[in-house]
């Protein structure tokens, strides 16, 4: 009876040193993998449906987009007039009173 208890513990005890190293281990090789954002398979690379014509006609002249906004889509046009409407620029919204 005391020789399985004696080998019980020391099972018990094998096993546990055994869990504590192939968690240290699984632990150091996902700190060692490096992240990939997209498998390499995966790449899809799409041509412009745009004919060169058009590329070359609205493509602007600088990267600046301060320099050379976008033109405004209807819905933005709608936005800021709806804003306009909605809010007055000497309403107190920040603590600062703004003469208009």
């Amino acid at each position: 009876m005391q020789l399985i208890e004696l080998l019980g513990s020391k099972i018990e005890t094998l096993l546990l040193v055994l869990v504590i190293i192939l968690q240290i281990l699984l632990i150091f090789l996902v700190l060692q993998r490096q992240p990939q954002l997209v498998p390499e398979g995966l790449v899809v690379r799409r041509k412009s449906q745009l004919s060169k014509e058009t590329v070359e006609k609205e493509s602007p002249r600088s990267d600046n987009l301060w320099d050379n906004p976008p033109p405004a889509t209807k819905q933005m046009k709608l936005t800021i007039a709806e804003f306009k409407d909605k809010y007055n620029r000497s309403d107190l919204w920040d603590g600062i009173a703004r003469s208009g």
